[in-house]
Parts: C-alpha cells; sequence; structure tokens
C-alpha cells in the first residue's frame, strides 16, 4: 500500500479504490447467488437480500458493466487481483493437498451450471419425449395424406449390404412418430455419363422382402429409387424440417479419417431434420441399450430414440452419465437426480448408472460391452479439433464410436437452438416461472413429474 501511494496520485489512488470496491461488490453479489442457491447448513444470515435472484444478478452485471468505463488503471488492478487471486489458491490448495488433505467443495460455481444445464436439457427432452410437434397422421392413414402432411422417417437402403437391423430402427422411429418410412437407394451416375443412363433396379425379391418385414412390424414403407451425381444432395433432397428422421447406415469402419468428408459427414452438416447414423457391429437383436448422456441441452434426440427402440423391441435400457473422479458429492447428487428425472420421461424403466473416470469416453466404451447398442448425441464441446473442422458429431462421441466393439447408433439434432436472450435469463435463473404441473421453475431448477411405480438403480 505504501508503495502504491508513493507511486499514484491522489486521483489515481481514488480510481484504484472504485476499482477495488467494485471487484469486492461484485463479488458479493456472486457469493450471494450460490450460496443461496446451495443453501449450506452452516449458511444461517441475519438478514436476506429481497428481490432474490434478481437484485443480485443485476449487481454483478453492473459491476461488469462500470469496470471498463473506469481507465486502465482499473483493469489492470482488476487483472492483478484476478491473478494474485487465483495463484495464492493454487498455492493453499497445493500446500494443503501435500499434507494429505484435499479441498473439496460441496458446491461451486461449475455444480451451478451443471445444474442449470441438465434443467435446460430436461426440458428440451420432456418437450420431445411428450410429442411437441409430432406429426397427428396415424400409422393406418394412406400414403398420401401422410405425403401431405410432410411426416415421415427417411432412410437409406443398399441392396448390396445387409438391412434387417436397420429396418428395426426405421420401424421403432416410425412407430413412434406414426409416420411412414421412405426407404431411399441411391445410384451414383458418374460425370462423364447422361442421367438418362439405364441402371439396373433393385430385384423385385429384394424389395418384396423388406416390404414383407415392414408389414410385419405395421408400419407403411414407401421405396424410391434416385439417380444422382451427388449422393448426399440426392438424400437430402428428400428431407425437409417436417421428416421426423433420417436414417442412415456406415459399413466401413468407423474412423474419422474415414467419415471426413464424406457423404455421411455432409449429411450431418447440411440436414434441416434430424439425423442417425447406425454402426451395426453384429449383434443379432437389440436387447440391452445403453444411453450416455452428458445432461446437454444440444443432445436431445438420443434419450428419445432409444426409447423409442426399446419399447418397439423389448430391449432393456440403461442410462448412464461419467463424472470427474474428483466431483463433488453435489454434483454426484446433481448428476443422479438428473438420471432419475430422465427415466421419468420415458415410457421404458431403465437402469441408472454413475460412473468417475477421467476419459469420459472409455468409461463408456468399458460399460457399453455389456450392451447390444450404444445411442450418444451430439456435443457442442470445443477442442482445437472442433475448431478446425475434425470432428464428425462431437469428440467423445466419435471416440466410442471408434472404440466401441458393439453396434453404436450416433444422433444429430440440428433443431436445438434457443434464443440468447432466454438462454441468459435461464442461466440467471430469471426464466419464466411456469405453474402447471410437470413444468419447469427455472429460478429453483427443479422439475416435477409423475413418477413411474418402479425404477432400477445402479451405480
Amino acid at each position: 500500500m505504501t508503495s502504491l501511494a508513493l507511486l499514484l496520485d491522489v486521483e489515481g489512488l481514488a480510481k484504484l479504490g472504485g476499482a477495488f470496491g467494485l471487484i469486492v461488490f461484485g463479488l458479493v453479489n456472486v457469493s450471494v447467488l450460490i450460496l443461496r442457491r446451495a443453501s449450506p447448513e452452516w449458511y444461517q444470515p441475519s438478514f436476506k437480500v429481497p428481490f432474490y435472484p434478481v437484485l443480485p444478478a443485476l449487481g454483478a452485471l453492473a459491476v461488469l458493466l462500470i469496470l471498463p468505463g473506469m481507465g486502465w488503471l482499473s483493469h489492470v488492478s482488476a487483472v492483478g487481483l484476478a491473478l494474485g487471486a487465483t495463484a495464492w489458491y493454487l498455492w493453499r490448495r497445493r500446500s494443503v493437498e501435500a499434507g494429505g488433505e484435499r479441498i473439496q467443495p460441496e458446491y461451486g460455481l461449475g455444480d451451478r451450471l451443471q445444474e442449470l444445464q441438465q434443467v435446460q436439457s430436461l426440458e428440451d427432452k420432456r418437450a420431445a419425449l411428450e410429442g411437441a410437434g409430432a406429426p397427428a397422421v396415424p400409422v393406418s392413414a394412406s400414403v398420401d395424406s401422410a405425403e401431405l402432411a410432410g411426416a415421415r422417417v427417411v432412410v437409406e437402403l443398399d441392396d448390396n449390404q445387409p438391412y434387417k437391423q436397420l429396418l428395426v430402427l426405421a420401424a421403432s422411429f416410425g412407430g413412434r412418430y406414426q409416420a411412414p418410412v421412405d426407404a431411399i437407394m441411391v445410384t451414383e451416375v458418374p460425370p462423364q455419363r447422361p442421367l438418362q443412363t439405364q441402371f439396373s433396379a433393385p430385384s423385385v425379391q429384394w424389395r418384396r422382402k423388406m416390404e414383407e418385414r415392414m408389414e410385419e412390424h405395421g408400419v407403411p414403407l414407401r421405396f424410391h429409387h434416385i439417380l444422382a451425381r451427388d449422393r448426399a444432395r440426392a438424400i437430402l433432397s428428400r428431407t425437409t424440417s417436417d421428416t421426423r428422421i433420417l436414417l442412415l447406415d456406415w459399413h466401413r469402419e468407423f474412423r474419422l479419417g474415414n467419415l471426413l468428408g464424406s457423404y455421411v459427414d455432409a449429411i450431418l452438416r447440411k440436414s434441416p431434420s434430424r439425423v442417425a447414423v447406425l454402426k451395426y457391429r453384429g449383434h443379432k437383436k437389440y436387447e440391452r441399450i445403453l444411453v450416455a448422456t452428458a445432461g446437454s441441452p444440444y443432445a436431445t434426440a438420443e434419450v428419445e430414440l432409444a426409447d423409442a427402440v426399446a419399447s418397439f423391441t423389448g430391449a432393456s435400457l440403461t442410462f448412464m452419465m461419467v463424472l470427474p473422479p474428483d466431483a463433488s458429492e453435489a454434483r454426484e447428487e446433481q448428476a443422479r437426480a438428473y438420471l432419475e428425472r430422465l427415466d421419468e420421461l420415458t415410457e421404458n424403466d431403465a437402469h441408472l448408472v454413475l460412473e468417475r473416470d477421467e476419459d469420459v469416453a472409455r468409461a463408456i466404451v468399458r460399460v457399453g460391452e455389456r450392451h447390444d447398442l450404444i445411442v450418444l448425441g451430439s456435443s457442442r464441446e470445443v477442442s482445437l479439433r472442433t475448431l478446425f473442422g475434425r470432428h464428425v458429431v462431437g469428440r467423445i462421441a466419435d471416440e466410442v464410436a471408434e472404440r466401441a466393439t458393439g453396434s453404436v447408433l450416433i444422433t444429430k439434432d440440428p433443431a436445438v437452438t434457443r434464443r440468447v436472450s432466454r438462454r441468459l435469463l435461464d442461466r440467471l435463473g430469471l426464466g419464466r416461472r411456469k405453474s402447471r404441473d410437470g413444468d419447469i421453475t427455472s429460478a429453483d431448477a427443479t422439475v416435477v413429474f409423475p413418477r413411474k411405480e418402479s425404477r432400477r438403480d445402479e451405480s
């Protein structure tokens, strides 16, 4: 302090003191938000700020708006204070852990953000699983009426490849969405040949066998044979925003080098509808299905599709989440509550599995060895590879699909978008509060759903 008094004039000292005061004020407001939400046993304040969480959130936001306009001295002091506090924390943590103890916060900012993320995920999944936006076209309706409604499930087939399990998935989704299935077979025509060139059509026996299988499942089937220069463009031309899902099969090795630049990669990037890519690895029936979820609001399709397959095939369902080895007890309770609420949304009772591992993909592959099908959703995680476009769906999903020994279904839903203003309000706990049973109250981060009669738990 003496050195600062010698180096700065009165005006500089006043600005520095004001900057420190604002920083402390902002941190106090953030602490109020965290402590009021966590409610630890020792937190018994004699006075509680009114209009929580609006006033503390506005106070913290006001500090962020005022500090940039206070000149370079306030900027330097704020950065210096942050660096000094971080260095002190790391030093103290290392010294405490060197004595054989561990610093394990009961509830931190990361826990709060994770909780808000899971609440958003439940809200999006609940809307999908309860049939929001589902087509009003019964399975028994004629094909023409379904075409007018635009509701359909699209699946790409190849008469040179096995398709039985692919049709099982297509029938599962057609039954769930009450929509007919459009089976597409694309024959690519080389550039040097005209599109009118005669190509052999699929054999009548192959088509009849496929139609009979779908009739057994009770789902209408429409077949389309397309001649095209570009396979991806031809498939995308048959999909719209009303297409419930586009189902593809990947027959080559599921390696990043094989997928990048392929027609599947192009469809995943450009499709206006949901896309699911199956890597089938020889299991004759889907009897055990694993859904690995991170509680992300960007991955809404994996639970819905897995539940549809389980309902159609009678397979058992397992929901899994992987936590870091040093995750707090609060984080573990949040994860368990999230899986339980997720189970309440589905038609099928699910096993609930919590794993601790530094490598999320490794844990999923390990548990997936006991299952016939692993269902994974897309993610928006950022890494050096995603910045340079080297992921197909997401880092974890790509690694699991490549390393797993069983069948894998990767899903991507491009429709999961939310306005920035709504998202910010949700994160601050200022979102709209709803009073109807089953709705989510963002400010309290609680979800109320009707409970099932039974649920199996496994940890």
